[in-house]
């Protein structure tokens, strides 16, 4: 095995190690739960319930062909990851000779000159950074479909950059793009600014993109009539507050020493996310071009929708984690910019740790722990109901069926997803014993100290069977 082998190897070891890390900590949160009770469902009801989702079918029906379970449906996207880290590798090869003279860049150089060199060094440093990325290492461990869908779109800019130089290759980007709009409609945005690279600098592929993109729509066509369902339905981002101009600064922090749901301060991140940003397309030039373009235009222009409906979240622009890395890996390929690669690479390992270790209730919540009790203390004639669908989904994926389980306040306004997974209804007929689970719920305040008060001034006799700072079970008579 050559030394690039074993270069190779060695990254996507790192980028295993670092996604399989806690894996097992993590705790299966409403999203995940929603995710994986829908995809054991037939493929006919998998397509049915995504009329009430805010995704297309896609992700699901991929899980439904994974062996059931939490752990194949992380292990799923910690493989997406994974070769997105190895994609990164392979770009930062193609582009990270911004610093050897004009003739010399390209896999074609000649041997003995300090391109190839520059090339696989840009390549490693790229995909270095990129496993150790903190946001994509969160949603690589995360039963959603954000990291497969930046995988396909890390595959739609790598073929597109191949495509310029091999033709017969842009069936495989038509692919790959169409492919990552499944995983995720705000592929889109990648799209578009795949549109303005083109547009802007190599006009002598125009045909041949218009016909790729045809093959784009082509191939995504059936799935547009749900996706106009889904876009006037008004289910994007409803639960967000307003759209500040502040958020996507904050995102910038995300690249690299923050961390979603236990962020710390947020500028020194933005800071250092700007700085490095700002170095590393002055010591590129026109060569960081099109990952800026990768990197920016899904921002502004998602940035610029949420103005009328919020929905500026993290996790649909994961798809724009490759580009920060490969800026800043092919702008530290030689020892003057080494210390862009060192500081970033210092951040990101400063979140890690603190996802990997510091309290966060979206990853490490006591919802399992609280499940396997009730499953092991349960009786067949006993039900477990919940104030807030957020455990309830949760207890219903751990549990399954062989405990009766429903809501409070059954929900009734995603019909089509109920008829799959259940609504919370709980049977008319009167259970011996009721297991209370007491979630707060966001979208009900308070809701679950009201339903507390009220059952136990109709069943006095009870019994605290599991308490944590956010979940409280209770036992009654």
């Amino acid at each position: 095995m050559n030394r690039t082998a074993l270069l190779v190897v060695a990254l996507l070891a790192l980028a295993g190690g670092v996604r399989l890390f806690h894996l097992d900590d993590r705790v299966v949160w409403f999203d995940e739960a929603v995710s994986l009770l829908v995809a054991k469902a037939s493929i006919p009801n998998i397509v049915a319930a995504a009329q009430d989702d805010t995704h297309s079918p896609f992700y699901y029906l991929a899980l439904h062909f994974l062996p059931r379970g939490e752990l194949a449906a992380r292990g799923f996207s910690v493989v997406c990851g994974v070769l997105t880290v190895a994609l990164v590798f392979l770009i930062g090869c193609k582009l990270g000779c911004s610093h050897a003279a004009p003739p010399a860049c390209g896999m074609e150089a000649k041997r003995g000159s300090g391109a190839p060199r520059l090339q696989l060094l840009a390549g490693a440093v790229s995909a270095g950074l990129m496993a150790l990325c903190p946001l994509h290492v969160w949603y690589s461990q995360e039963v959603r479909m954000y990291a497969l869908q930046t995988l396909l779109v890390t595959a739609s800019w790598w073929l597109l950059f191949i495509s310029l130089e091999r033709p017969r290759l842009w069936i495989g980007y038509a692919l790959a793009a169409a492919l990552s709009l499944y995983a995720q409609y705000t592929s889109v945005f990648a799209l578009a600014a795949q549109w303005i690279y083109v547009l802007w600098f190599r006009r002598d592929v125009f045909r041949p993109w218009v016909l790729a993109q045809t093959g784009v729509a082509l191939l995504f066509a059936p799935c547009v009539p749900l996706f106009m369902h889904h876009l006037l339905g008004g289910t994007f981002g409803y639960w967000l507050g307003k759209f500040s101009w502040t958020d996507p600064f904050r995102f910038l922090a995300l690249l690299s020493g923050a961390i979603p749901k236990n962020p710390g301060p947020y500028w020194p991140w933005v800071t250092l996310s700007i700085g490095l940003l700002i170095v590393s397309v002055i010591r590129q030039g026109k060569k960081a071009l099109p990952l800026l373009l990768w990197l920016l235009a899904p921002v502004l222009l998602l940035a610029l929708a949420s103005l009328r409906a919020n929905a500026f979240l993290p996790r649909v622009l994961l798809m724009v984690t490759p580009s920060f890395a490969l800026l800043v890996g092919c702008a530290a390929a030689d020892k003057k910019g080494a210390v862009l690669a060192v500081a970033l690479a210092a951040a990101n390992l400063f979140a890690l740790q603190r996802y990997y270790f510091a309290e966060n209730l979206w990853t490490r919540s006591s919802l399992r722990e609280a499940a396997q009790i009730v499953g092991r203390e349960s009786k067949p004639s006993d039900a477990v109901m919940h104030s807030s669908r957020f455990s309830y989904r949760s207890f219903q994926f751990y549990l399954g069926d062989n405990v009766t389980q429903g809501l409070v306040r059954p929900g009734d306004d995603e019909p089509a997803l109920y008829r799959v997974i259940g609504n919370g209804q709980l049977p008319s007929s009167a259970p011996r014993r009721i297991w209370l689970v007491l979630w707060p719920d966001f979208q009900q305040p308070g809701f679950h100290n009201q339903v507390l008060a009220e059952m136990n001034a109709r069943r006095p006799r009870h019994r605290e069977v599991f308490s944590s700072p956010q979940l409280l079970v209770m036992l009654y008579d």
